[in-house]
């Protein structure tokens, strides 16, 4: 199975655009589909599971036309946002009016499976529709509870039965007969999105001869601030919802009408890793997108990490959290924050104290069992940990251990753990100390360029130096001397393209094979051990020096997919006390905030004398003027390529140096002299 290794970082600082949020995203594409008439949806998350969403509504007849997102100008990753059009069907889904069986795949998607199944459940019944539906997802979607959403459809006569173990998917929902009633009754002591489903659903019971229905929760609800946010989604399609006494929601007949436009939130969920990530990467991290008066109920997670020692200052739609050299281990009733507070236990190993987790019982019933995973991985990292139903206790060891992370395909468990990569407070010789995910490819449920973003930010505290400029132009050899002078580590980008093609090869995948490869490149691990470049135990050096190589890697290297997926890999070899990254992309997407940005040039026949230079020293047989017309050939390639074309380099660059008339010393000179 797939997996990245981190080693430890220092340092944390920058700007995050997150994703949309989820919660938004998923309670709005429903909406839309139910309403009267068509909704434009701006930034809403592009993930597995608001995919699986949009598959399901397409499936009942949805009209749904997508295209990318802009990204803002100060934003250099993709988060994959969308911006849809959702034609509405009045409550009245297309394809349940013939009969047959519609089998619906939910996946791994909670919020999905307890929003539609409402919707359906009331829409067959209220339409006189003869189709039957089948409810189905993947095998840890059969193991979390669905029975008490069922029990609360029940008295409305909806015909449900399991197909396996009773209360739990796969589910089937018949045609049925609707039974009038003025209250429905949940359980939401295990998830509030069962009420959730109900209130976006029962609108379709709603007329002016039914002017309203009640629903009344049993128990304390789960995750409160989630139906505050389903209230006010609800609010922009024109339906009011009213709590009027504790746990009785009364929705009151108006028409469901679209609100023509939407913008979605940025994920606060998501943020929350950037959050801690603030406080033990020293920050200050910037959170663009996100109100203080925002109705997502994970911000409660912020006045928590002031209590452990990070300072927090919002400005207009963003917020920046830093910290300090003392975290404080506390105790926190995590019921209003399952997910978010899943940072806390990570936070715990850095703390001067015992921090413990309270109000988690509902973490057991999520994409895994959250607090085994949890505990799992703690006491892989050396920490000792006590668990009871809905609690956990986590003591800070004196030094973390190198681990291997099981994250049991759980997006959440892995961004989790990514955070146990920083420098801990007995770390003495953090080298060896790696912390391995497994399956990192998880995140795509919520957060596809997870990774890319985690290791922009830990670049973004270090002091970086790119060189970029024209093939032939010294890049390479001028950057080595500026490390050694600055004692800073160095990149080759070169290094990774060759790496790539060697490893295709071992892995026999095809030189035009963009999805293997994209796929191979994403989480991709390179060790770098005294000169010599391993992958999983296998020693590349000599291989890479094969021309063959060479070109194989020039070849892959065309795959914009590829190149962003060798983001990560390189921009995690960004350390203390600096580094100085040659080659293309560099300074205008991989270290996009680089201290210094050197574009190197000279005139095309003084390249091609340098490199014809080099081969005859090296005994190589050449001839000038072919060397010459190489070089002019492969300008106009990077000129014209249509990916960070070379002119963008030189246009983004903080200096520009042609070296045509100046000797090597002068050219590390003139860069060091900038750089200071």
């Amino acid at each position: 199975m797939d997996s990245i290794s981190l080693d430890v970082r220092d340092f944390a600082a920058g700007k995050v655009f997150l994703p949309g949020s989820k919660s938004i995203s998923i309670r709005l594409l429903l909406l839309s589909a139910l309403c009267k008439g068509r909704t434009r949806i701006q930034g809403l998350l592009d993930s597995e599971d608001t995919r699986i969403m949009m598959a399901i509504l397409r499936q009942l007849g949805i009209e749904i036309n997508e295209e990318k997102s802009k990204l803002p100008d100060d934003y250099q990753t993709n988060t994959g946002n969308l911006n849809l059009l959702v034609v509405g069907c009045e409550g009245n889904f297309p394809e349940l009016k013939n009969k047959r069986v519609l089998n619906l795949f939910v996946g791994n998607s909670g919020l999905s499976v307890r929003t539609i199944l409402p919707a359906l459940a009331l829409n067959l019944s209220k339409n006189a529709c003869q189709s039957e539906v089948v409810l189905d997802g993947v095998e840890r979607m059969r193991e979390r509870p669905i029975s008490d959403l069922v029990d609360g459809l029940t008295p409305l006569g909806i015909k449900l039965s399991y197909e396996g173990k009773s209360g739990f998917l796969p589910l089937r929902v018949k045609p049925s007969t609707l039974q009038r009633t003025d209250c429905l009754q949940i359980n939401c002591l295990s998830s509030s999105q069962f009420l959730t489903g109900l209130l976006q659903a029962v609108p379709i019971l709603l007329d002016k001869k039914n002017k309203y229905i009640s629903i009344r929760t049993v128990g304390e609800i789960i995750s409160r601030p989630y139906i505050d946010l389903t209230i006010h989604i609800m609010r922009a399609f024109n339906i009011k919802v009213n709590e009027e006494v504790k746990g009785l929601f009364v929705i009151r007949y108006s028409e469901f009408i679209s609100p023509e436009s939407f913008l979605v939130e940025s994920d606060a969920s998501s943020a929350s890793y950037f959050f801690a990530m603030g406080l033990l990467g020293k920050g200050p991290i910037k959170i663009l997108g996100i109100d203080k008066k925002s109705y997502q109920g994970d911000l409660q997670l912020l006045p928590i990490l002031e209590r452990m020692g990070a300072r927090v200052y919002w400005e207009g739609e963003a917020v920046s959290i830093s910290g300090g050299n003392n975290i404080q281990g506390i105790e926190v009733d995590c019921l209003n924050i399952p997910d978010a507070s899943m940072v806390l236990p990570i936070l715990a190993l850095y703390a001067n104290s015992t921090t413990r987790l309270t109000n988690i019982g509902s973490w057991r019933f999520k994409e895994t069992d959250r607090i085994r995973a949890v505990s799992q991985g703690l006491i892989n990292l050396g920490a000792t940990v006590k668990v009871g139903k809905d609690w956990l206790e986590v003591v800070p060891p004196d030094k973390l251990k190198p681990a291997t992370i099981e994250t049991f395909k759980d997006h959440r468990i892995a961004m989790t753990f990514s955070l146990a990569s920083f420098r801990h407070p007995g770390d003495e010789n953090v080298v060896g100390r790696v912390t391995r995910i497994v399956d990192p490819e998880c995140v795509a449920k919520t957060f596809p360029v997870f990774f890319q973003e985690f290791s922009r930010i830990c670049s973004e505290g270090v002091p970086v130096i790119t060189i970029d400029g024209p093939t032939a132009s010294g890049k390479g050899t001028v950057g080595e001397l500026v490390a050694s002078q600055l004692g800073f580590k160095t990149l080759d980008s070169g290094i990774f393209y060759r790496s790539l093609a060697v490893i295709s090869i071992m892995k026999k995948i095809e030189e035009d094979d963009e999805v293997s490869l994209k796929k191979l490149a994403k989480f991709f691990n390179l060790e770098f051990n005294s000169g010599r470049i391993i992958w999983e135990k296998h020693d590349l050096t000599d291989k890479l020096r094969d021309e063959r190589i060479g070109i194989l890697a020039s070849k892959i290297s065309r795959f914009q997919s590829v190149r962003d997926g060798l983001l990560g890999g390189q921009r995690d070899l960004a350390r203390l006390p600096g580094l100085v990254a040659d080659g293309r992309d560099m300074g205008s997407k991989v270290f996009p905030k680089a201290k210094l940005k050197v574009f190197l040039t000279a005139k095309p026949e003084i390249r091609a004398k340098r490199r014809f230079k080099q081969l005859i020293q090296k005994e190589i047989t050449c001839k000038l003027e072919d060397i010459l017309r190489d070089v002019k050939d492969r300008d106009r390639r990077d000129i014209e390529r249509a990916h960070s074309p070379l002119h963008l380099a030189e246009r983004e660059a903080s200096v520009v140096i042609d070296s045509s008339d100046m000797s090597l010393d002068q050219v590390v000179d003139r860069i060091l002299a900038e750089f200071n």
